[in-house]
């Protein structure tokens, strides 16, 4: 079941970054918080807080915010 959160807090959560560091600027590996690991439990974030399957070929795409706000917008649009 999807709870109501907004993208930039299941970033953070899932990042364990301040809300007010989420934005454009940041992605995969580009900065210490987004590696591997935490991309893996950023797509397990993303599953939950939305109530979607994210398909492992759409995984490398979502390497950034905008690609995962994309994403998650036209996965959850009713």
């Amino acid at each position: 079941m999807s709870v109501s959160v907004s993208l930039e807090e299941v970033l953070a959560n899932a990042l364990r970054l301040p809300l007010e560091r989420i934005d454009d600027s940041i992605g995969y590996q580009l900065i210490p918080q987004w590696d591997s690991a935490n991309h893996v439990a950023l797509i397990g974030a993303l599953e939950d807080a939305y109530g979607i399957t994210i398909d492992d070929d759409d995984i490398p795409d979502l390497t950034s915010v905008s690609a995962i706000r994309t994403y998650v917008h036209r996965h959850t649009a009713r």
